[in-house]
């Protein structure tokens, strides 16, 4: 979970905000000021479009939509995985 303080956030907000998303099971990541867009968006959106690049180059015997998917969950797994993303894919991929 990005936590971006603006330059008048105390440290003391910081510190109470990091350990309030560890206590419910959330990774803080704190960043120095904003950025555009959030980090895994921006990830994800990579993500996304090389798995559709990798169904759509190879034979599909060779890298299947399920492939795909077992493989994304457990990269995505890894790095925090929204409900979002999870719906888009299923949907993407299986709802053609």
């Amino acid at each position: 979970m990005e936590v971006v303080p603006s330059p008048r956030t105390g440290s003391d907000v910081i510190a109470v905000t990091k350990d309030l998303l560890t206590e419910i099971g959330q990774v803080p990541v704190l960043l120095k000021k904003e950025i555009r867009g959030f980090i895994m968006n921006r990830l994800q959106v990579l993500l996304l479009a090389e798995s559709w690049r990798l169904i759509q180059v190879t034979d599909s015997k060779d890298c299947t939509p399920e492939v795909i998917v077992i493989s994304t969950t457990v990269v995505m797994h890894s790095h925090g995985y929204t409900y979002v993303y999870k719906i888009f894919f299923f949907y993407f991929f299986f709802q053609i």
